[in-house]
């Protein structure tokens, strides 16, 4: 290895370079470690000669690579009994998680927090421990204080220092998030012309309520307290914000608190808000037409305004959405199809595939966001239909009527409610016409199925974005454009689902609202760095291919010489170690290497 550069020049970087040859056999470098220039490393290692201090730095590299090819014997006995107590095995995948830790400024985000509350513990190492804890082996907070002794060469921290960090936590969730936006914007460069948003509940085993923990609508139907977290994501799918809500909140109103922190702390103003049904109010969509912002929200058809002659009424929509008429492809917007020839058997295979779709612009009226004053705001409304989606949609319809008929034949069509047992309704009246009795049965209902297939295969969406074409003559805004933004939103359902399933955020044991938030907080950054990693990966593996191969990424301990890996090498793990910088899966790692290696995950 070598100083790259070679001599001494005031105002140049300095790195220690490698030596070596590419895949076919051509000779070239790779920069081990930046020192930086000579006046950074004056004052940041206090040193008078910067130049000596680096060729001491590189002869220290140099040994260190000697080490690592040298033979390593070493001894055991076959009659002598292990130590009690006393762990052997370490994980070393943790590492490959602390270099995007590190790489993001988490430890500077933490340092700043520690100011901001004069905490006198190590804020950073707690945090640290806490987050790689809940991707590698989720759990309470008592158990991650025991699993972090497993991870190599960590002291583990005080359990009370991790309940006391939970107040400093709380206290600065605003801070945390803004900036780890700004570095990780830095770092990645942050793609936020179109910010996704959506809701989720997380529930409790206990059932005392505080402020925060209310019961509430969940698609669990549990009968315990629940709490609500929103996120918001960016249009490469990172996490970029979160609100935690009492579980009773509507949430319409959620959005427009963290949508106006995210203007003034991170700086964003021009973007495209895109959110589902639920949260496609009126006012929320009216605030999101103010300035630079734009909106798309997922419109259910069953909704669509359908009056006429009334003062302010916008017209016939549902009827103008559900015609069978004025049907157009993407590429051919100058022929109609019909619905009559889109259903035709005989184009099934032609059309089975092709999303079809109409437009038109349409006014609804609401207060003004700003000034409460009444207004009205002219939407978009871009209605699609698909034989694809619609013979999904009668699929899923049918395996539920199919439940439901096993759960009326079974006798538990009373049991708390599904999805399937919509279906089902009590009977009222005999055959005869009269007054049935008390749990007389139970019947499919038909007239529900009847009324839910007319919109089987339609999807709508509303928005405030004008198709347009620039001076190079590109379109913007058309219909497959906007149709594909909203079909990203899958996106920020994986990160709930990831933050549920493999992260096991719920269910939630603690018991002050402080706690709850931060312990969110620990998750949202957990789901952070998950996600940087993914991106990294070029998402070429699943979630459990991942999570699963750095939870195996042991080693065995070998004292006085350091950590023999035990896990299998694989496609995945090269991966990740090239994209990391650094190998764990030598024969053995010495402790001087490993030590060496932590250090660079920290630089």
């Amino acid at each position: 290895m070598h100083l790259s550069p070679s001599k001494p020049c005031e105002g140049k970087i300095y790195y220690i370079a490698k030596s070596y040859r590419d895949e076919n056999g051509v000779s070239t470098k790779k920069n081990v470690r930046r020192l930086g220039t000579l006046a950074e490393i004056r004052e940041k290692y206090h040193v008078a000669d910067a130049w000596s201090w680096a060729r001491t730095q590189l002869d220290i590299e140099n040994s260190n690579d000697a080490l690592n090819k040298r033979a390593v014997s070493v001894r055991y006995h076959a009659d002598r009994i292990i130590d009690k107590d006393t762990n052997r095995t370490f994980n070393i995948g943790y590492l490959i998680l602390n270099k995007i830790y590190y790489d993001l400024g988490i430890d500077r985000i933490c340092s700043g927090m520690e100011r901001n509350s004069k905490f006198t513990f190590n804020l950073n190492e707690i945090m640290r421990q806490l987050v790689i804890s809940r991707i590698l082996w989720p759990a309470s907070k008592l158990e991650t204080w025991k699993l972090s002794s497993n991870l190599a060469l960590v002291k583990p921290v005080s359990l009370h220092q991790i309940y006391r960090a939970l107040v400093v936590i709380e206290k600065n969730i605003n801070y945390l998030q803004d900036r780890l936006f700004h570095y990780s914007k830095d770092l990645l460069g942050r793609n936020t012309s179109v910010i996704y948003y959506d809701c989720t509940n997380f529930f409790f085993e206990s059932e005392r309520q505080t402020e925060l923990k209310c019961p509430g609508a969940s698609k669990e139907n549990r009968r315990t307290p629940i709490v609500q977290m929103g996120i918001f994501m960016d249009a490469d799918g990172l996490p970029l914000a979160f609100n935690i809500n009492p579980g009773n909140t509507n949430e319409q109103a959620t959005l427009r608190p963290t949508e106006q922190m995210i203007a003034e702390r991170m700086e964003i103003e021009e973007f495209i808000m895109c959110t589902d049904a639920g949260l496609s109010s009126t006012s929320n969509k009216l605030y999101n037409d103010i300035g630079r912002r734009k909106f798309i929200t997922v419109q259910s058809v069953k909704t669509l305004p359908n009056t006429e002659g009334q003062k302010k009424s916008p017209g016939r929509i549902k009827d103008w959405a559900m015609s069978g008429t004025g049907w157009r492809l993407s590429g051919a917007i100058n022929r109609e199809y019909t619905m009559e020839e889109i259903l035709n058997p005989g184009n099934r295979d032609k059309y089975y595939g092709l999303t079809f779709y109409k437009e038109r612009w349409f006014k609804i009226h609401g207060e003004d966001p700003l000034t409460n004053s009444k207004t009205e705001l002219e939407q978009r409304c871009i209605v699609s239909f698909s034989l694809k989606y619609m013979e999904y949609q009668r699929q899923r319809r049918s395996q539920n009527i199919e439940k439901a008929e096993r759960a009326i034949s079974h006798g538990n069509a009373a049991d708390p409610p599904k999805n399937f047992r919509s279906y089902i309704v009590t009977d009222r009246c005999t055959q005869d016409g009269e007054l049935a009795p008390i749990n007389a049965g139970f019947h499919i209902d038909q007239d529900k199925i009847a009324y839910e297939e007319q919109y089987d295969g339609f999807y709508a969406i509303c928005t405030n974005l004008s198709e347009y074409t620039d001076k190079n003559g590109k379109t913007h805004h058309s219909v497959a454009d906007l149709l594909k933004i909203n079909r990203a939103r899958w996106e920020i359902e994986e990160s709930f689902r990831i933050m549920k399933t493999q992260m096991k955020a719920r269910p939630v044991y603690h018991r002050t609202d402080k706690a709850i938030k931060a312990h969110f907080s620990t998750c949202f950054v957990a789901l952070f760095i998950y996600r940087v990693l993914e991106h990294r990966l070029s998402s070429e593996y699943t979630t459990d291919q991942i999570l699963d191969t750095l939870k195996d990424m042991n080693a065995l301990h070998t004292p006085s010489e350091g950590f023999i890996p035990t896990f299998k090498r694989t496609e995945l793990t090269d991966k990740l170690f090239e994209i990391s910088g650094f190998r764990l899966d030598t024969e053995i790692i010495m402790l001087k290497r490993l030590k060496s290696i932590i250090a660079q995950t920290k630089n």
